[in-house]
């Protein structure tokens, strides 16, 4: 689901795979950006979904654990 979203961001961006061409390793810039848009969007589609079958508090710690792992542990004050 989150790569179908990333593909209207993308367009709204005004990002194509044609921009890249005129770089050295443009496909893989434009991969690159891609997966930085997919990415975020999969984070916030998982919590709506997790929302949506009542599941927000299951997926919300599986997020912080996730981001924890990937740097982000300042964000999250866990008082346990």
């Amino acid at each position: 689901m989150s790569v179908r979203v990333a593909k209207p961001i993308l367009e709204l961006l005004n990002i194509h795979p044609e921009l890249f061409e005129s770089f050295w390793g443009g496909t893989i810039l434009y991969w690159i950006v891609r997966i930085l848009i997919v990415f975020p969007a999969y984070q916030i589609l998982l919590l709506i979904f997790g929302a949506l079958f009542f599941q927000f508090r299951f997926f919300w710690e599986f997020e912080k654990k996730i981001l924890s792992r990937m740097g982000f542990k300042r964000f999250f004050n866990d008082d346990k």
